[in-house]
């Protein structure tokens, strides 16, 4: 999936976001008769952006990469606002989301990564003079980084290109070179985990009594884990591209697992990135019972929400809480490190 961990999840080393003025990068650059302006319109302003089916549809797909966050934004649960080019939603919206149902996981958790991951949106494309390049029909083109402030309640829904994408991501929901995402939905990668499933017991696939997939225990999203990780060569974890001066924080992390210890490893440790991503899809989506003695999610649940942008009916009334998320993170980064070799 997208793709959770600095997408919320990824969704994170998290930084303070400024209000950003338009006028202040046109005040050195030619006028282009407001071309600019139009362009990164929210980034002083939230107008509600009204999309039909079909560009929500590719808003979902190609931008809003996360599993969460797409389904908010399809079933309309999240508002959208900006302008096509540079969707945005509210920060104060999407904490609201996390907290529905009784909980702090949004404004504990969700905000701080859209606040630290996603304070950016795309700028005018310039050329050597400094002047808007546009397209065959006239159109204003974007620079493919994301390189404008957002405004300080704002952040971005393009999240391919955002410092949340990461090595050793799913698949499912993004593809492409490390530093060059794209959004796309991969059935194929979803197989990968949903293959994992087991039955209300516990029982896998082959095992006496086996009775179908229904539930994708904890222990087995730590595995799918350890698996985008280690198979992707531009993954950072420890070992791997991470030195031993992290092993103190990796240290403090187990000690006193919380929001900031692990906020501040994923943005360098993929591994422990990863894990926050699919903790956030624990916390959303948790079974009511453990499935053989653990912690699980449904599978409807999951396959609905990546590949149809679908929220459990009654995923308003759960409560959600921050504690929860760290807990599930904890488990299944332990769970990824016992798969490794």
């Amino acid at each position: 999936m997208s793709t959770f961990r600095k997408h919320f999840f990824a969704i994170a080393g998290l930084a303070t976001l400024l209000v950003a003025g338009a006028g202040c990068a046109a005040a050195e650059a030619p006028d282009d008769g407001g071309a600019e302006e139009a362009i990164t319109a929210g980034a002083g302003g939230d107008a509600e952006l009204t999309l039909a089916p079909a560009a929500r549809e590719a808003l979902v797909e190609q931008k809003a990469t996360c599993p969460f966050l797409g389904a908010a934004i399809w079933t309309r649960n999240l508002v959208v606002r900006g302008v096509a080019a540079n969707p945005l939603a509210r920060i104060a919206d999407v904490a609201a989301l996390g907290d529905a149902g009784g909980g702090d996981l949004g404004s504990v958790v969700l905000a701080t990564f859209a606040k630290g991951n996603h304070g950016r949106m795309h700028g005018v494309a310039r050329d050597a003079s400094g002047h808007a390049k546009r397209g065959p029909n006239g159109e204003v083109l974007l620079s493919p980084k994301l390189e404008v402030k957002t405004a300080e309640t704002l952040f971005s829904l393009d999240l391919p290109p955002s410092q949340g994408s990461h090595p050793g991501h799913s698949g499912i929901l993004e593809g492409g070179p490390t530093g060059a995402y794209v959004g796309r939905f991969d059935p194929a990668q979803l197989q990968r985990l949903t293959a994992r499933a087991v039955d209300g017991a516990g029982r896998r696939p082959g095992e006496r009594g086996f009775k179908g997939p229904k539930f994708l225990q904890r222990s087995a999203l730590g595995a799918f884990v350890w698996e985008n990780v280690s198979r992707d060569p531009d993954s950072v974890y420890l070992g791997h591209g991470l030195g031993g001066a992290a092993l103190a924080d990796l240290a403090a992390l187990h000690r006193s697992p919380d929001v900031e210890h692990l906020v501040a490893l994923s943005g360098t440790d993929d591994l422990v990135g990863a894990s926050g991503e699919l903790g956030l899809l624990m916390t959303v989506l948790e079974h009511e019972a453990p499935v053989g003695g653990e912690p699980a999610v449904a599978l409807a649940d999951v396959e609905a929400m990546f590949a149809r942008h679908e929220l459990p009916p009654d995923w308003a009334a759960r409560p959600k809480r921050s504690v929860k998320w760290v807990t599930h993170t904890m488990a299944i980064l332990a769970a990824a490190e016992r798969a490794r070799p």
